[in-house]
């Protein structure tokens, strides 16, 4: 995710320093071209600012390939769940994984309960 947000920034200052970005600099076209170093200054304000805003934004949604994802045991379902949430919720020693589908929470990890059994065939004469 670091490496992502660098080649962004990186791509940001080199279109904004070949002056094809300039309304990001601030530049209208009608109006004489300001220093170098002022517009790249500039940049580097907007670059911060959205760098500041991507991290914000990182514990929103989990869009990311990750190794493990952790979640913190819960004493209790949340109170306002939503399609697909995910969570951990039980006492110590008893706790289950579950996921909110269909309106309902969906024990996950079948420890407490055996997975739903497919009817046999029918048998023919």
């Amino acid at each position: 995710m670091k490496t992502t947000k660098a080649l962004i920034v990186l791509a940001i200052l080199a279109l904004g320093v070949a002056g094809l970005l300039p309304s990001l600099a601030g530049a209208p076209e009608n109006v004489p071209q300001r220093g170098l170093v002022q517009r790249v200054e500039e940049l580097e304000g907007q670059v911060s600012a959205l760098t500041a805003r991507v991290e914000a934004l990182e514990g929103v949604a989990c869009m990311c390939r990750c190794d493990v994802l952790h979640l913190n045991p819960l004493a209790d379902f949340p109170s306002n769940p939503s399609e697909g949430d995910l969570c951990v919720v039980g006492e110590s020693g008893d706790r289950h994984i579950y996921c909110y589908l269909d309106g309902d929470w969906q024990l996950l990890d079948y420890l407490s309960q055996p997975p739903p059994q497919e009817p046999p065939p029918p048998e023919w004469p």
